[in-house]
């Protein structure tokens, strides 16, 4: 994303500059994208937990068929259950890591600064 950033509706012999601010929204991004991956494994993974436990009938036989399932009954929705509160999580936490990455890469090289 940051080397499309800089290149984007530019010539590719001039760039622009990437300053450690660039790491909000592409760290925010990159957490939704992951969300949006991992959300179906961890309702697979409560799914599973849960079944047998207190009498519950064993309706799994593992984490696919686990996805498979729940999407021919219950649609996305019930796959991307619980997905709303990981985004309000997940979407802060990313920008303010990538900030902070950008911005110690920054300190350490110095942002571009010339060393003569």
């Amino acid at each position: 994303l940051k080397s499309q950033y800089t290149t984007f509706m530019r010539a590719s012999d001039y760039p622009r500059k990437a300053t450690p601010l660039i790491g909000i929204p592409l760290g925010a991004i990159s957490g939704m994208a992951g969300c949006a991956v991992a959300v179906p494994f961890q309702m697979a993974w409560r799914r599973l937990q849960v079944q047998g436990a207190g009498g519950r009938p064993l309706l799994y036989t593992g984490v696919f068929h686990c996805i498979q399932q729940v999407a021919t009954k219950e649609g996305a929705r019930g796959v991307y259950a619980g997905m709303q509160a990981n985004l309000i999580k997940v979407a802060p936490t990313g920008a303010l890591s990538f900030l902070a990455v950008e911005t110690i890469k920054c300190v350490i090289t110095r942002c571009g600064i010339d060393r003569t």
